[in-house]
């Protein structure tokens, strides 16, 4: 059985950059999910004659993500579905770069591969089962926190009535269905933060493998 061949300097270089590439476009959209999902929350709020009257830096905000309502509603309510893609497509590399680590001729580097392996393959498999929960959940909080119809009285709207629920200040009936919205806003995100960060370490790692093999002469692995 012939020895596996260690891999050379650009193999190690374009497969690190790969596993790089997959985590950082995985990472921009997990930052553009949270900005979306504060967004979100600014829009049950949003009312023309509270964006017209709001003035200064606050006024400026309201107004720009009332512009942005579009794009926001798309991000958040489809970037699950592409997150759950980006995360498999980073585990997947960054397991796949830590196996080619480990046919290297360098110590180092194979203590890195072994460590790389649980890290990429647990900080993706987090984040794939965070944004799978966040799928179902944030359909339920959205129902929860939408607006209720304005109820009538002598003919005419009470405007009062009409006002997202807040999250914290709910009746003690609607207890159950407020897990759907702390779960949504607070439990879950605390997931992905976890599963980000194990592959910040992983792909810092993988940074510093890419510079310290770019150093070495060609005929070098």
């Amino acid at each position: 059985m012939t020895e596996p061949v260690a891999p050379d300097k650009a193999e190690i270089v374009s497969r690190a950059r790969r596993a790089l590439w997959a985590c950082g476009i995985c990472f921009g959209l997990l930052f553009l999910m949270g900005l979306s999902g504060v967004a979100s929350i600014t829009l049950l709020y949003d009312d023309p004659l509270y964006r017209t009257g709001t003035q200064g830096f606050e006024g400026d905000v309201v107004r720009t993500v009332s512009a942005l309502s579009g794009v926001i509603g798309v991000i958040h309510s489809w970037g699950g579905y592409v997150g759950i893609v980006l995360a498999g497509w980073a585990g997947l590399e960054m397991f796949s770069f830590a196996r080619l680590l480990r046919r290297t001729d360098e110590g180092d580097w194979r203590s890195a591969g072994r460590r790389l392996i649980p890290l990429g393959l647990a900080g993706a498999g987090i984040l794939i089962v965070a944004l799978i929960l966040l799928i179902p959940s944030g359909v339920a909080a959205k129902g929860f926190l939408s607006y209720t119809e304005p109820k009538v009285v002598n003919d005419t709207p009470n405007p009062g009535s009409f006002a997202p629920r807040i999250p914290g200040r709910v009746e003690l009936e609607d207890g159950d269905d407020s897990k759907f919205v702390e779960w949504h806003t607070r439990e879950l995100n605390y997931m992905l933060a976890v599963g980000a960060l194990l592959l910040v370490f992983a792909a810092s790692s993988t940074r510093k493998i890419e510079l310290a093999a770019k150093k070495l002469p060609e005929s070098e692995s």
